[in-house]
């Protein structure tokens, strides 16, 4: 598993939550035609799901299910899977290019629809250099793809161990990827042929046989160094796990990213990013739990700063179970300036006073 130093928190996906639409989607099938800077690679036509319409396109009730809306209000929808290859995309613009050999974290929150009969068992992404518009209903296969860019791109994947079958939640698809250089599109969907397709029924009816996800906030961020190990996250000059590359079970991790504001414990945007990749460690290790612990730096009581740095402990804990860790994994802690690092005399100690590390250990 491999963690950034640090994290560019700056989302390169232009109108990642489908907000900034043309007008209200009167009914399915209009995501091309209303949603900003967003398009569908093929014939396919994907669908914009926003809260105006009342019918088959509505928030939190649609054609396909009851799905209310991970972040704003609108969210998109795709077929995966349906008769005949069938296959819908949504494709996205970048805000610039990505740079060759850098490493980016790819994101978005998918949920199966209630009406769909299979779960997928990996979802698919494509980063390219131009924009892709073929006049098919199937699927883009390669030989579709080497018609439309000037490179040989290939489809990433992120598999799940049983399926992406929640229908009531949101679940986080994620990976670092190294870019080839030059990319400025975004595309999401299947591209394989159903005979290739992983997936596993989830409904015993067997009437639809489709496969058909909700889509919100997809994100291309930029990794500011390159990817080392998980040992990457803590301070190099404060541990000796660096030179192994390992991480070591039952020992302590401070955050690079997590800083916050006097008296506040709300999360920065690039403290979100840094937990969501820890995540992914986490969610690939299913017999190891984290402890989160909270400190403070010595100004205010005792007890203020001990209910502080639990608040703050918490607040990490709370985002790691909303990407998707299973809260019986995770225990926060506060432990208030009780346990200093550095001297109170000055504003630079102080602040490696005022932190939050972790620890991992194996489930029993």
């Amino acid at each position: 598993m491999f963690i950034p130093i640090q994290l560019i928190s700056q989302n390169l996906v232009r109108n990642p939550s489908f907000e900034k639409i043309e007008k209200c989607a009167d009914s399915i099938g209009f995501f091309k035609t209303v949603v900003k800077q967003w398009s569908t690679p093929t014939l396919g036509t994907a669908d914009l799901f926003n809260p105006c319409n009342k019918v088959k396109a509505g928030v939190p009730d649609n054609f396909n299910g009851h799905q209310i809306s991970k972040f704003g209000k609108n969210y998109a929808g795709c077929y995966f899977y349906a008769k005949s290859n069938y296959r819908e995309y949504i494709q996205g613009s970048l805000k610039s290019s990505l740079k060759k050999g850098a490493k980016y974290n790819v994101s978005f929150y998918i949920s199966l629809a209630e009406k769909s009969d299979f779960a997928m068992k990996k979802i698919e992404f494509l980063l390219t250099k131009n924009i892709i518009s073929s006049a098919i209903w199937t699927e883009l296969s390669p030989s579709h793809l080497k018609k439309q860019i000037t490179k040989s791109f290939s489809a990433n994947s992120v598999k799940n161990e049983k399926t992406y079958n929640d229908t009531k939640n949101w679940v986080l698809v994620s990976k670092v990827i190294t870019a080839k250089g030059g990319e400025n599109f975004i595309t999401i969907g299947n591209f394989q042929k159903n005979y290739a397709t992983k997936k596993r029924r989830v409904s015993k009816e067997k009437k639809n046989k489709i496969s058909y996800y909700y889509i919100d906030m997809v994100s291309v961020v930029l990794i500011d160094k390159p990817l080392t190990s998980l040992t990457q996250l803590v301070d190099e000059k404060e541990t000796e796990t660096t030179k192994t590359n390992k991480i070591e079970l039952n020992k302590k991790y401070k955050f690079q990213n997590i800083n916050f504001k006097f008296n506040s414990i709300k999360l920065s945007k690039a403290a979100k990013t840094e937990i969501t990749i820890l995540y992914e460690y986490l969610n690939s290790n299913k017999n190891t739990k984290i402890s989160i612990l909270g400190h403070t730096d010595h100004f205010g009581s005792t007890n203020y700063n001990k209910v502080l740095s639990e608040e703050r402990a918490k607040s990490v804990a709370d985002y790691l179970i909303k990407v998707g860790l299973n809260k019986t994994r995770i225990q926060s802690f506060g432990y208030g300036n009780s346990e200093p690092l550095s001297t109170s005399k000055t504003n630079e100690g102080r602040k490696k006073n005022r932190r939050v590390e972790f620890k991992i250990t194996l489930l029993p």
